[in-house]
Order: C-alpha cells, then sequence, then structure tokens
C-alpha cells in the first residue's frame, strides 16, 4: 500500500517536498518559539510549526499504525482431509443494521461481515486467494465489545460455526482461538406481597362458578 502524503514542506533555499509519514520523525519540539525539529529522511528540518500543520503530521501518524489482524489456519473438510476450496465467513456480533462500525483513528468503516477463501492446500487466504486473510480486531472497532462468528465452509458446504471469538493482534491463528468470556445474568427477584382478605365470598348455589356474581357458585 503507497505511503499516505501527509502534507507539503518547503525550505527556504529548495524546492517543496512531498512529506510521508513513513520518513517523518517528530524529534523535539520548542513550544516558547512555536518551532519543531523534525527528522525527514534522514535530514534535521528545523521549521516554524503551524496548529494545523502539527494536526496533519500527528493525526496521519495514530491512523497509519491501525492495521488488520491476519488470519492463518488450515481448514479440513468433513473427513479430516484439507479442503481445497471454499470459504470462511467473519461476521462481528452483535449485528445490526442500525450500528455502525468503525475502526478509531483510521477513518474506516469495518464491514460486519467479511469473506476469505481456502486454498488448494486447504490454508486461509484473501477471497481472491492472492494474499493473506485480514479482518478489523475487536480491539479496534468501535463501538466496542464486539465479537466474532466464524463459519467454514470447506469445499463450499457448511461444516460449522463457532461464536464468540476475540481477534486482535497482528496475527491470529484459528487452531489456537481466543474467545470471549461468558457473562452470566443474574435475574433480581422481587418478592411483592398483598395485604390479606378479610372476607370470602359465598355464593348461594353449588356447582355454579360464575365471577362478579356474588349470588352463584
Amino acid at each position: 500500500m503507497p505511503t499516505p502524503i501527509i502534507g507539503v514542506w518547503s525550505w527556504t533555499d529548495g524546492p517543496a517536498a512531498a512529506v510521508t509519514a513513513s520518513w517523518v520523525t517528530p524529534l523535539v519540539r520548542d513550544t516558547l518559539r512555536n518551532t519543531q525539529m523534525f527528522l525527514v529522511g534522514g535530514l534535521v528540518v528545523f521549521r516554524k510549526v503551524l496548529g494545523t500543520l502539527a494536526l496533519l503530521v500527528l493525526a496521519p501518524l495514530m491512523a497509519e499504525g491501525q492495521t488488520k489482524t491476519t488470519i492463518t489456519g488450515n481448514i479440513q473438510d468433513v473427513t479430516g482431509i484439507a479442503a481445497t476450496s471454499g470459504t470462511v465467513e467473519f461476521k462481528i456480533k452483535p449485528s445490526s443494521s442500525s450500528i455502525l462500525y468503525f475502526v478509531s483513528g483510521a477513518g474506516v468503516i469495518a464491514s460486519q461481515v467479511a469473506n476469505c477463501g481456502i486454498d488448494g492446500s486447504g490454508d486461509i487466504k484473501n477471497l481472491a486467494l492472492s494474499g493473506a486473510c485480514t479482518v478489523w480486531g475487536n480491539d479496534l472497532i468501535s463501538p466496542g465489545n464486539t465479537t466474532y462468528d466464524v463459519s467454514f465452509l470447506p469445499n463450499g458446504t457448511r461444516t460449522n460455526r463457532i461464536r464468540s471469538l476475540l481477534i486482535s493482534g497482528s496475527t491470529y491463528n484459528l487452531a489456537n482461538p481466543t474467545f470471549a468470556p461468558n457473562v452470566k445474568l443474574s435475574p433480581q427477584r422481587v418478592t411483592v406481597r398483598a395485604g390479606r382478605v378479610e372476607a370470602n365470598l359465598v355464593p348461594a348455589a353449588d356447582g355454579v362458578f360464575n365471577l362478579g356474581a356474588n349470588d352463584k357458585r
């Protein structure tokens, strides 16, 4: 992926240059003189810093640290033989059309459903089988407290679904899963006490039950 351009720097006796997040390193900030020293591509540059420029520099540096988790694992069919095709589905839970999941600081909307492919050796890859399978980690997704339900479809046949997986870190092996802790809800019991009835209704006839008429029973 090309490195994002975060701004344009110019020197008094030199041409303007596009500055990218990968080769800009803040060194020292002098708050009294409102100046900042940067390491730009191996060259120390001492420049006057404006608030907007500082924001342009710092915000992409924070966003650049948000990367997807690479998913690994070998998928087998129901007979225990490595699958030669198929897909693996990752679904964010809780799922709802009214919830917008996003990645904080990266300006990215996280899809509630992601699909990866299974290559001829049973290894999980991206859907085009041209690279790694990647999904956003639950620790980066907002709103928080999400999990993944992962469904396996080796050779096109759904075999099982694993619920409440917690995915995070740079890599995650499906053969060594991490599950969300079970939360047990204890219902609150309330005892309602009513005052006693001081008298009984005594209907006039036996074998007749007509609620609301005090002369029948």
